[in-house]
């Protein structure tokens, strides 16, 4: 998935979890994508590993950092 895929993705997962507020919101969703990077192939098949799986980890360690900022700023 392209950045602009993503974002657009991510959006829509924020506007699915909007009873929550921006903090528990970040920690909750830092909590999910965590566990992502920690297994060893997020994809199921050999073909979608080897076409998007470090697109995937890319995408998740950016938004990982981008919800890590939010939580130090605040």
């Amino acid at each position: 998935m392209h950045h602009s895929e993503y974002d657009t993705y991510k959006q829509q997962i924020r506007e699915e979890y909007s009873h929550y507020d921006d903090t528990a919101y970040a920690q909750g969703r830092l909590k999910v994508l965590r566990l992502f990077l920690q297994i060893p192939n997020i994809f199921a098949t050999k073909e979608f590993r080897e076409n998007y799986e470090l697109r995937a980890r890319q995408n998740i360690a950016r938004e990982i950092e981008e919800l890590e900022a939010k939580l130090n700023a605040a």
